[in-house]
């Protein structure tokens, strides 16, 4: 995300970076986990790691070339065409764009990247997504800069519901966000490291309290010897 920190000062561009990243993690599942409604798209699943997705954006992009079988992986186009599926308007839409991108006077991209320089998907999704956008673009408003264009919509079909934060619903929101989100809890330690810890500081504690007993004892000792150097005592 540091490569992309200049972006971010375009809400469009948050709003489509952070809507991709939340489906991104939506549709994460472990490899070996099985449901009984499970569709083919997700019996196709390729594991990733500790996780495999039932969604990967980088199917929604066509290269105008040969189309291989199984999952969709857009290849280079030499030619820099390339189609992208998006839902818009109550069906899904075929979106044709190229592979120019734009950079700003510092040679920064003015799109979302990764940092693997050989992925091109984030540009040209976002390129689609951004044409969309610009059909519901506000020019500006001082509440945000698009209407009712959402990423989510466009790249699933789904109708997400937007709850504004105003000042007058933060409890209502905030209930709504408890009842919603796990709570986090601080992790137990075992009983067995509590009862070891207990006992070092019991036996650290013992020798403090003899050290400072046996100073005390040291400091508080009668001396043996008179003031004039001689023992106390009659001479035998």
């Amino acid at each position: 995300m540091s490569s992309n920190e200049h972006v971010h000062e375009s809400e469009t561009m948050r709003w489509i970076t952070s809507q991709i990243l939340a489906l991104w993690r939506h549709s994460a599942t472990k490899p070996n986990e099985k449901s009984s409604g499970t569709s083919s798209q997700e019996s196709t699943v390729v594991p990733e790691g500790e996780h495999s997705h039932t969604w990967r954006p980088w199917e929604h992009i066509h290269a105008i070339n040969k189309v291989g079988k199984g999952p969709n992986v857009p290849l280079y186009n030499a030619h820099g065409k390339y189609v992208v599926k998006l839902y818009w308007m109550g069906c899904w839409r075929k979106i044709t764009i190229d592979d120019t991108l734009p950079f700003d006077e510092h040679d920064r991209l003015l799109l979302p990247s990764t940092t693997l320089p050989h992925e091109l998907w984030p540009m040209l999704l976002s390129k689609a997504l951004l044409k969309i956008a610009s059909l519901d673009y506000n020019g500006g408003s001082s509440s945000c800069e698009f209407g009712d264009f959402s990423v989510i919509h466009c790249l699933t079909g789904w109708l997400p519901e937007t709850i504004p934060l105003q000042q007058g619903h933060l409890l209502e929101i905030w209930k709504l966000l408890q009842g919603s989100l796990p709570e986090f809890k601080l992790p137990e330690a075992p009983a067995d490291s509590n009862t070891e810890l207990d006992k070092k500081l019991e036996d650290g504690l013992s020798e403090t309290t003899k050290d400072e007993i046996k100073l005390d004892k040291d400091k508080g000792a009668p001396s043996e010897k008179g003031k004039d150097g001689k023992k106390d005592g009659k001479d035998k």
